[in-house]
């Protein structure tokens, strides 16, 4: 039985999943702050956000590979410094050239947070309970991203900064408090692993992360955007639309971790991508603001439910550590790309802006159950 000191712990890297959205999306709803402080555009001032995912999603091919060679403690400690570092070096910045920089270095740090993480979990948990605690990680993810930007705007009345010695002395609060300590029978599971074996046991896998960061869980823009298109909502009206989503992840990812614990994991994958699939061809069909509310909460759920039991899998694999970095980065690869690939579609017309995310979804899902049925081995838990 676990002491109430590691009890402790384990609630501390649940907390570590809510500081990288957390720290990461903040600035979404202080732009115009940031651009008049540095004194550049607000579009300029948006290139914050990519700075941050950019670092972020590419560190995480590599983030894993580190944890399995240094430790994976020692990986997120190393994280949790360099937030603090990232933090304090924004705070003081004196030019927008700086300020990116340390923005970027806090994309840096969370790659060496949130996959890592999840190893750890994955070492403290029971086979029976591991999607249920995947389900609470995922629901300190939303969290993150709903206060974040909340605090952030509370804070910008008197100065916007104030939000780096938060997250500073959030983060030394977790370097502090310390990891859970993994039972002995759960030793690394990438060693004497060759990384090709890894990349080719995650090959199927990477499409369905990746479309799941571009065409639905990345897509909130794009509802943004439909909802002022079609009702001229305010920012309030569209901010409010697009955070169901987030509280939608935050009510439903425990439940769907509790179903990926009593069912195959494998069997609730295209429960969700069928949801996906359905909420976005629905989606430019909605006549009122409520009615897409709801489209948008199916399909964030949808997606939710497809990340938790790809990652219930990937975890249950030989070689893990770097296997589910990876394909964390391909997922937030999607999102980075999303504007860039969708927009030009939706700009054609709303349905075809949300049936190509409905194609996209279907044809990575498509790849995944493919490899699977032509090979079941490849997504069965090893």
């Amino acid at each position: 039985m676990n002491s109430p000191r590691q009890r402790f712990r384990i609630l501390a890297v649940f907390a570590g999943g809510f500081l990288g959205p957390f720290a990461g999306i903040f600035a979404v709803s202080i732009l115009p702050e940031i651009a008049a402080t540095y004194g550049v555009a607000t579009e300029t001032a948006s290139l914050v956000l990519v700075a941050n995912v950019i670092p972020f999603a590419t560190m995480m091919l590599f983030s894993g590979a580190l944890s399995v060679r240094i430790g994976k403690a020692r990986t997120v400690k190393l994280g949790y410094a360099a937030y603090i570092v990232a933090a304090l070096f924004c705070f003081v910045a004196p030019t927008w050239e700086s300020f990116l920089v340390g923005y970027a270095l806090s994309g840096f740090s969370n790659a060496f947070t949130t996959p890592v993480l999840m190893s750890i979990l994955k070492e403290v948990s029971a086979p029976s309970t591991l999607g249920r605690r995947l389900g609470i990680y995922a629901s300190m993810q939303a969290l993150g991203q709903l206060t974040a930007p909340f605090l952030s705007g509370l804070l910008a009345i008197v100065d916007w900064k104030l939000m780096f010695p938060v997250v500073a002395l959030f983060a030394a609060a977790l370097l502090i408090t310390g990891l859970p300590h993994p039972p002995r029978e759960h030793a690394s599971t990438a060693t004497g692993v060759r990384w090709w074996v890894v990349w080719r046991r995650g090959l199927h896998y990477l499409p369905l992360y990746f479309v799941l960061g571009l065409a639905s869980l990345g897509i909130p823009y794009l509802v943004g955007i439909y909802v002022f298109d079609s009702w001229n909502a305010t920012s309030l009206e569209r901010g409010a639309v697009i955070m169901t989503g987030g509280i939608a992840i935050l009510l439903f990812s425990n439940i769907v971790g509790a179903l990926a614990d009593r069912f195959n994991a494998l069997a609730i994958t295209p429960v969700g991508a069928s949801i996906v699939t359905l909420g976005l061809v629905a989606l430019p069909f909605t006549s009122s603001p409520v009615l897409t509310t709801l489209a948008w909460c199916t399909i964030v759920v949808g997606g939710q439910t497809c990340i938790i039991s790809l990652n219930k899998q990937v975890l249950t694999k030989r070689g893990s550590e770097a296997l589910i970095s990876i394909t964390q980065s391909l997922r937030f690869f999607g999102n980075a790309f999303s504007p860039l690939i969708i927009l030009p579609f939706y700009l054609v017309s709303p349905f075809v802006g949300f049936w190509v995310c409905a194609v996209f979804t279907a044809v990575g899902f498509a790849v995944y159950w493919g490899a699977h049925r032509i090979h079941p081995g490849t997504t069965n838990d090893d």
